[in-house]
């Protein structure tokens, strides 16, 4: 009990916390299980009126997250992972694993913009969490880049564009986007988590 495994270095990094960005792995008899949940308080003493209220602002999302080993050492490695977020305490970065947003013209190198579908982000979003920290993928085998919106702007009825945090350190164009996912800071709900081996797996 002394020894610790705790370890995260096998995965991605972001904020000083682990992102987990690898794909969602749902099994065979499993779905995506979104669910938003809020906690209602109901005061009835069979006198008078009902009264119920809550204390959270919104609902909580809820949803499942799968996580495959492939072999003994990358069972291992969620093994570490598992150990290291110790349940409920360390809150970690996750991928929507979705096309969130639509980019409609190229990234510019030495620009920090981005023109995109409308969406509604500028009426409704604005730049609040968890919806302000975006994840863009390319096709063509550059690495993943990560920025927070900082501001948006209604260009037309079909147009929006996004202010981030930083410029592109080259151009992207836009056949290359391949997807841009939001990342929001989650916490597993249980201290609970499932290991399953599959039969013949190695």
């Amino acid at each position: 009990n002394d020894v610790s495994i705790a370890d995260a270095s096998a995965f991605s990094a972001f904020n000083s916390k682990v992102l987990l960005d690898s794909c969602n792995s749902l099994g065979r008899s499993q779905q995506t299980g979104e669910s938003f949940d809020q906690d209602v308080k109901i005061i009835e003493n069979e006198v008078g009126v009902t009264t119920q209220y809550t204390g959270l602002p919104s609902s909580r999302r809820r949803h499942n997250l799968t996580l495959r080993g492939a072999g003994r050492h990358a069972v291992w490695q969620l093994r570490q992972l598992i150990h290291f977020l110790r349940g409920r305490q360390t809150s970690f970065y996750l991928s929507s694993f979705s096309k969130d947003i639509i980019a409609k013209a190229d990234l510019i190198s030495g620009g920090n913009t981005m023109l995109i579908e409308h969406v509604g982000y500028t009426k409704f979003v604005k730049t609040r969490q968890p919806r302000n920290i975006i994840r863009v993928t390319f096709t063509d085998g550059s690495a993943p880049v990560i920025r927070t919106i900082t501001g948006s702007s209604e260009v037309d009825a079909s147009t929006e564009t996004l202010t981030l945090d930083g410029t592109w350190s080259q151009t992207y164009p836009l056949a290359t986007i391949r997807a841009i996912q939001y990342l929001e800071e989650v916490r597993l709900d249980s201290d609970r988590v499932t290991l399953e081996h599959a039969p013949g797996a190695r």
